[in-house]
């Protein structure tokens, strides 16, 4: 995967991480970092996604979430740019991990998520799981 794919993709899952952690798990928002990447908006089909996906979805969101928690101080303790993307290099490479030792992809974790966003019924079904 060359280097510039993956520091997008994981500067989204850093994004979505920040701000989707008190949607999956009810923790409080610390807020997304500065310079967080947005994503387009796509129609996304949520009856593609079977239990299983969902489950991987929710155990990798949780740990994305517990990640996100704990890097979030040290983003903001981070005295200069350098500094910063150390931190987030770092715990993009951690989410990654967390992701992928779940059994599903960063781009279907990501997927998941966005339909989750745009599909109120999917978000539900997801919160269930999750509790």
């Amino acid at each position: 995967m060359p280097s510039m794919f993956k520091r997008t993709v994981s500067a989204a899952v850093l994004a979505m991480g920040l701000v989707s952690a008190p949607f999956m798990v009810g923790a409080q928002q610390s807020g997304a970092p500065q310079g967080s990447v947005t994503t387009q908006p796509q129609a996304v089909d949520s009856s593609q996604f079977s239990d299983s996906d969902l489950q991987k979805f929710v155990a990798a969101s949780q740990k994305v979430a517990v990640i996100s928690q704990d890097y979030a101080p040290k983003l903001q303790q981070a005295e200069d740019p350098t500094e910063q993307q150390k931190v987030l290099e770092e715990a993009d490479q951690k989410m990654i991990s967390a992701v992928e030792k779940e059994g599903i992809s960063v781009d279907q974790f990501l997927m998941i998520n966005q339909a989750a966003q745009q599909d109120p019924a999917l978000a539900q079904r997801i919160q269930g799981m999750a509790q």
